[in-house]
């Protein structure tokens, strides 16, 4: 009797389990189609009105330098403008910029005699702050590659703070060296500050749950 009601119980709770898997897999299946619909809606309204958002100017771009049959020529132009590109907090360009960048970066490439070109990228793989902008960190270390493999770049790691005191500079050492965070950031270096006697403090809040709405009323 036992056994055969732990093995009852067992089937009751994967019962369960399976139906809120059942209920999740509809909620999310609804909210797939409207959120389809409503993009479908938001692109007629923009198109009536001839209006375009940040993310329509990104697939645009890159469509014309990557897509269109004119690609080559308005590459070419383009790389007739440019003698220098900067690009700084590069941790949070996303893959569509990336190859918005590629094409100009493969003309500076084509063209090793002009000497007076250069490419300098900045930025720091733990400030990624826009993965709602499909942002991807990984990018930084390949395009370094890229830059390092067709343009003899060199890189440049500033691991030493010049504004921040000796209690900052452990509290991120100690974040970013744990194996759990190493393994997503394998890059990370141990950092250090200029400023040895600046005093400072760093202070964790308890997390906190905000209260259950009293339904009873």
């Amino acid at each position: 009797l036992v056994d055969m009601h732990v093995e009852t119980c067992e089937r009751i709770i994967a019962t369960i389990q399976q139906l809120k898997r059942l209920r999740s897999y509809a909620f999310n299946r609804a909210w797939y189609h409207v959120g389809e619909y409503y993009l479908a809606l938001f692109q007629k309204l923009k198109r009536e009105q001839r209006m375009l958002d940040f993310n329509d100017l990104e697939w645009m771009t890159y469509r014309l330098l990557r897509d269109a049959d004119n690609a080559h020529w308005v590459q070419y132009k383009v790389d007739q403008r440019i003698s220098h590109i900067l690009i700084d907090e590069f941790q949070d360009t996303n893959p569509t910029q990336w190859q918005l960048l590629l094409p100009l970066l493969e003309e500076i490439a084509a063209s090793p005699e002009a000497t007076d070109r250069s490419v300098f990228l900045v930025g720091d793989e733990k400030q990624s702050i826009y993965s709602f902008r499909r942002a991807n960190p990984e990018l930084q270390s390949r395009a370094s590659a890229w830059l390092a493999e067709h343009l003899g770049a060199i890189a440049a790691p500033l691991d030493n703070s010049r504004r921040s005191s000796p209690a900052i500079m452990d509290c991120v050492n100690h974040v970013f060296e744990q194996d759990e965070v190493s393994r997503h950031m394998s890059g990370f270096a141990h950092h250090g500050t200029y400023l040895d006697q600046l005093p400072g403090e760093v202070e964790i809040c308890e997390l906190f749950s905000l209260p259950e709405p009293d339904t009873t009323e």
